[in-house]
């Protein structure tokens, strides 16, 4: 967050937008752990977006850009934390569910324990964002 320092010749304004900004994120690094990305995209579309746009009218286009790309830059920290937590508990699962292997993809660990957990299904939903999700999924489905 060095970049949120204001230079040292600021105006007062500047400075108490700066100071804001420092204590929202540290307010947010706080809670980072317990967030999921579809929560990290409803917080800031419902209420981080609209709190800078108030606190910051009349915000000229490149700061604008900055904070724009700061806080999708943190959307991705939000979705890195929250795999590294989903890993972790994978990691060390309750009682009769298999835990995930080190360079096991979280997606077909999560397939193969529902194959695993319901075998009496044979139809599942999938949503997906590449080929190699497809991919995952037909090689869980073969190999269960």
């Amino acid at each position: 967050v060095q970049h949120l320092t204001p230079p040292e010749d600021a105006d007062e304004d500047t400075r108490a937008g700066a100071d804001w900004l420092l204590q929202l994120v540290a307010d947010l690094n706080e809670s980072v752990t317990k967030m999921t990305p579809s929560a990290w995209e409803y917080e800031l579309s419902t209420q981080i977006g609209p709190m800078i746009h108030n606190k910051f009218d009349g915000l000229d286009d490149q700061t604008a850009d900055l904070l724009f790309k700061f806080f999708q830059n943190y959307g991705k920290l939000v979705s890195i934390t929250a795999q590294d937590c989903a890993r972790a508990a994978a990691a060390s699962p309750p009682t009769g569910v298999l835990p995930i292997k080190p360079d096991q993809p979280l997606a077909e660990w999560a397939l193969r324990h529902v194959f695993h957990q319901r075998p009496e299904l044979t139809y599942i939903s999938l949503a997906v964002e590449s080929t190699n999700d497809i991919d995952v999924a037909l090689r869980v489905a073969a190999s269960s």
